[in-house]
């Protein structure tokens, strides 16, 4: 059985700034941002910078509305964290 080869070519490519609510311990947060230009047909790719995430981990993003990245934050930590603004690549095919 032959297989399809096919391309994935982004439909979407930012730098989003990005300033997350408070995040309490060991809990998630279901957050949403402006992303202009976002379908809810579209799958999410993140490039997040690491070393801006003390205790917290993004679990999950997709485009929940025209316009709307919504990310689930999750924190690890043993106290409330309150991340700085900071930037985000996201992709979306």
């Amino acid at each position: 059985m032959a297989v399809a080869k096919t391309s994935l070519v982004p439909r979407l490519s930012r730098i989003l700034s990005i300033n997350p609510a408070s995040i309490l311990t060991t809990v998630t947060s279901v957050q949403t941002f402006t992303l202009t230009g976002a379908k809810t047909d579209m799958l999410v790719m993140l490039n997040v910078p690491t070393q801006e995430f003390a205790d917290v981990r993004i679990i999950s993003s997709r485009i929940s509305a025209a316009n709307t990245l919504e990310l689930t934050f999750f924190n690890f930590g043993a106290s409330t964290r309150d991340q700085a603004a900071f930037n985000i690549g996201v992709v979306c095919f």
